[in-house]
């Protein structure tokens, strides 16, 4: 018995074999894509219904700087030329600013460091739509110590408010950029 095979047909059951699978493809990727795009609407949609944060940041304000993590209680902002970068936090209770720098001091020395004191600046935050100033106090620590390279310039400062205070923080590579956060750290505003 002599088997005869219809190329004819063999070739059109290929096409139509090629043609499933590609739309197959294609519509498994139009669903992942689709399901993709509602995942990220929803993420969306969660970012919204997070608490609002105390801070704010004018953008306008500070040239070179933008916006970093933040969350209800508090905001990191960087320099463009990731040189510097600063925090703000709400915390609660008082703070007793000379007994904190002090234990500062005290941890850097342990871990291996030395720390400097190269002085002070007053600075203004707008909080609750009034003008408060506070003391920035700024260092240069030096040192290979337990946790490596630390930033050579480093900044802390507190104000405190009726119900808590805010922990000011800036580091930058070097001590004498830390003029360069002063810009940043005004263009913050607290609304607690």
């Amino acid at each position: 018995m002599k088997v005869v095979h219809n190329n004819t047909n063999t070739k059109k059951n290929l096409i139509i074999i090629a043609i499933v699978a590609v739309a197959v493809v294609a519509g498994s990727v139009l669903i992942m894509n689709s399901k993709s795009n509602a995942e990220s609407q929803s993420a969306g949609n969660n970012e919204e219904s997070l608490p609002k944060s105390v801070f704010a940041f004018d953008t306008n304000s500070a040239e070179g700087w933008r916006k970093g993590p933040s969350n209800a209680t508090s905001l990191a902002l960087f320099s463009n030329n990731r040189e510097c970068f600063v925090s703000v936090e709400q915390k609660d209770g008082t703070i007793d600013m000379e007994s904190r720098l002090e234990k500062t001091q005290v941890d850097l020395e342990k871990d291996g460091y030395t720390r400097q004191s190269t002085g002070t600046v007053e600075v203004a935050m707008q909080v609750n739509g009034d003008s408060e100033s506070y003391k920035l106090h700024k260092y240069d620590v030096a040192g290979d110590g337990d946790a490596g390279k630390l930033y050579g310039g480093q900044e802390f400062g507190y104000v405190q408010l009726a119900d808590g205070y805010i922990a000011v923080q800036g580091y930058c590579d070097k001590a004498e950029q830390l003029p360069a956060t002063i810009p940043a750290l005004q263009a913050i505003s607290y609304q607690g």
